[in-house]
């Protein structure tokens, strides 16, 4: 990973217009608080013993996961970065 490269989950995030380190960090940020605000999830947060023992939980973590990453991924590519 290069200076001008931000990784986000297995995702690599690169600005295209020309945004420094210090706006890329900021952009980063405020779109994953976006995703957190829109989904009411947070992936950092430990999943719950009773969640990892039940498949359907764990089915609805990665479609929570999966909505959370279209949401940072959309804002991202608003403020002009090339998400792979």
């Amino acid at each position: 990973m290069t200076s001008t490269e931000i990784s986000h989950s297995r995702a690599f995030i690169y600005p295209t217009q020309g945004q420094s380190r210090e706006q890329q960090n900021q952009d980063l940020g405020e779109c994953y608080t976006q995703a957190k605000e829109e989904t009411d999830f947070d992936p950092s947060r430990p999943i719950p013993k009773k969640d990892r023992e039940s498949q359907p939980a764990m089915r609805r973590r990665q479609e929570r996961i999966q909505t959370y990453n279209q949401i940072v991924n959309a804002c991202l590519q608003k403020r002009g970065y090339r998400v792979q």
